[in-house]
Formats: structure tokens, C-alpha cells, sequence
């Protein structure tokens, strides 16, 4: 308990410093845009608009700067409750969430699992619940969205399922993040099945094999 609190006091710290970067730089964009539009007049009166531009430029890479610090402080926290709290109570923090943010019921059912899912499995399976959840929420129009997680003899199987308005996957392939969801599963090992229809919902199936393994004290966990 103790490490968790020392965790999330750290990970806090840390993201309030980037969106506090965030929002001055943001301030200093919309102070600067409207010194631009201060210098917008008749062609007759225009002024030399280098200047600002060049002030402005700095301020957007800084931008990019922060946005990337943003995006590995949220893989570093993932990564570290994942470790922490292990895949499937991570899974209920995640489903908890979304119901929360979307108004939406999101059970998670299943059996036990493993002791030591090896962490570069339990990441790939957390990223995709991360995926398809988001993407139940916010496109089926469904109330209620079941997350399944079972482990059969090392088989790893987690079933997400919508009775929402469904979708054509042949002609989605390249949207709702499906691709990089496919690449994730190829990359340890495993299969992701998606049947779905207009008006039928949708279900997502990721299954990899797995072999339960006591992982080394050192163990660092991908991102």
C-alpha cells in the first residue's frame, strides 16, 4: 500500500508540472495571437509579421516537447500499476473508469488467472481493453458493455462485447485504432478476432498463450 501511495504521489507530481508547462504555454499562445491580430489591418497599414512569428514557433515545439513527456508519463503509469496491481484488478480500474466517464455499464467477468502473466502480455491486453472500450463507449450507443478475461490452460482470452449499433469491419479496418490493436496481438504471439455488423454490436476477441513464469525481482516492464 505504501509503494502504491509512493507511486501515485510521485506520477501526480509529475503530471501536474506538465500541464501546468501546458497551460502557461497555452496562455502565451493566446496572448501572443491576439498581439497578431493587433497588427492586422488594411493592406495599406500592414506590418511585418516576422517577429511574432518567430516568437511563436519556440512555443509550439514546446508544445510537441510536452505533449511527448505527457505521452511516456502515461505509458510509465500503465506500465507501473500494471506491475502493482496486476492485470485483472488494473482491468477493473479501467472499466471503472470508463463507465464513470461515459455513463455506461462495464462489467468484468471471468476466472482466475496466472500468478505471473508475463508483463509484455499484460500490457499489450491492457492497451487493447484501453482501445476497444473507448471505442464502445463513445461510437456503439450501447448502455452496457461486458469484458470477459479467462485463462484456460495458459490460453489467454479476454472478450469485450457491445449490443450497440455495430459497424462494417471490412470498411473500418483502418479507423477505431483496429490496425495498431491487430499489430499489438501479432507482436507477442497472439490472435485478435472482431465480429461485428450494423445494428448487431460488436466482439473483440484477443487470445495469446501464455506460460505462467515467476518473473526475476528485476523484470522492467515494456512500454
Amino acid at each position: 500500500m505504501r509503494a502504491r501511495q509512493a507511486f501515485s504521489s510521485s506520477v501526480g507530481t509529475k503530471l501536474l508540472i506538465a500541464l501546468t508547462g501546458l497551460a502557461l504555454v497555452g496562455f502565451l499562445i493566446v496572448h501572443l495571437a491576439g498581439n497578431l491580430l493587433l497588427f492586422v489591418g488594411p493592406a495599406s497599414a500592414s506590418v511585418p509579421l516576422k517577429g511574432q512569428t518567430l516568437l511563436v514557433l519556440p512555443i509550439i515545439s514546446q508544445i510537441g516537447e510536452l505533449s511527448t513527456d505527457l505521452h511516456t508519463l502515461s505509458h510509465t503509469l500503465h506500465s507501473s500499476r500494471l506491475q502493482l496491481l496486476g492485470l485483472r484488478s488494473a482491468l477493473e480500474e479501467l472499466c471503472a473508469h470508463i463507465a464513470k466517464q461515459h455513463h455506461v455499464t462495464v462489467e468484468l467477468g471471468g476466472g482466475p488467472l496466472a500468478p505471473h502473466i508475463p508483463p509484455d502480455i499484460a500490457l499489450c491486453l491492457y492497451r487493447i481493453a484501453q482501445e476497444a472500450l473507448h471505442n464502445a463507449a463513445k461510437h456503439s450507443g450501447a448502455g452496457r458493455i461486458d469484458v470477459e478475461l479467462t485463462d484456460n490452460n495458459a490460453l489467454l482470452q479476454m472478450k469485450i462485447t457491445d449490443g450497440g449499433r455495430g459497424f462494417d469491419p471490412g470498411r473500418a479496418s483502418k479507423g477505431l485504432g483496429l490496425a495498431s490493436m491487430r499489430e499489438r496481438v501479432r507482436m507477442i504471439g497472439g490472435e485478435l478476432a472482431i465480429a461485428s455488423a450494423p445494428g448487431r454490436g460488436t466482439t473483440l476477441v484477443a487470445q495469446v498463450r501464455s506460460v505462467a513464469s515467476t518473473p526475476p525481482a528485476t523484470t522492467a516492464m515494456p512500454t
